[in-house]
């Protein structure tokens, strides 16, 4: 059973359905007919899925770059959609330094 290790520590057990609604959303964002979308699926998550299942544990970061990696080489429209989102959802650290202590603040990244 492989294990996935998400941004915070926190760690779950790998579920291949999660990629592959991942990769269809990114289809669909970029107007692909639903005969390319599920094509889409098959050639982009099923050998990020097979590569996952044979490591015991994963950082979320590694299976995003082996997502995107894939659907460039397959979707140019679907790679963009993929990285929009990647890009909205992602959260800086900013950490501000104090004379008397550290602070970590989470922004969010402003809309454009």
């Amino acid at each position: 059973m492989t294990t996935v290790t998400k941004k915070g520590g926190e760690e779950q057990k790998f579920m291949p359905e999660k990629i592959k609604r991942a990769v269809m959303k990114a289809a669909k964002e970029a107007k692909l007919p639903p005969k390319e979308r599920k094509k889409l699926v098959r050639e982009v998550a099923g050998p990020v899925i097979k590569a996952v299942r044979k490591r015991k544990t994963i950082k979320t970061s590694l299976i995003g770059e082996m997502v995107a990696s894939k659907l460039q080489k397959k979707s140019k429209l679907a790679a963009a959609a993929w990285r929009k989102h990647a890009r909205k959802h992602k959260r800086k650290r900013v950490v501000k330094k104090r004379t008397t202590r550290r602070r970590v603040v989470h922004r969010k990244k402003r809309r454009r």
